[in-house]
């Protein structure tokens, strides 16, 4: 799958420096990857999460680890993870969609 290079990744940022929690952001994607794969048709998605929900669940099972929302979002969209508007609901709710492997 081609991976969309908007945001820039942390690479293609003239200055930037991993963060501090960069390890722990690979073993996390990592242990996510092997849970849910990207999915990129809403009927064919096992999961609809939002950015928020992803980055409370890595949170919850490392509090100390310090991952920002903007890191979470940065990661999915860098390993190819797609999201669409949630029209179950009566909101506009942006949902990543995952298939779990």
């Amino acid at each position: 799958m081609k991976k969309n290079n908007w945001p820039p990744l942390e690479g293609d940022i003239p200055g930037h420096q991993e963060p501090a929690n960069s390890g722990y952001l690979n073993e996390v994607m990592e242990k996510f990857r092997s849970r849910f794969a990207p999915c990129s048709d809403i009927a064919l998605a096992t999961n609809l999460l939002s950015t928020h929900e992803v980055h409370s669940a890595l949170n919850r099972h490392n509090p100390g680890s310090n991952v920002t929302v903007e890191q979470v979002y940065t990661l999915l969209i860098s390993e190819g993870y797609t999201w669409q508007v949630d029209d179950s609901r009566f909101t506009f709710d942006l949902k990543w969609m995952l298939k779990q492997v």
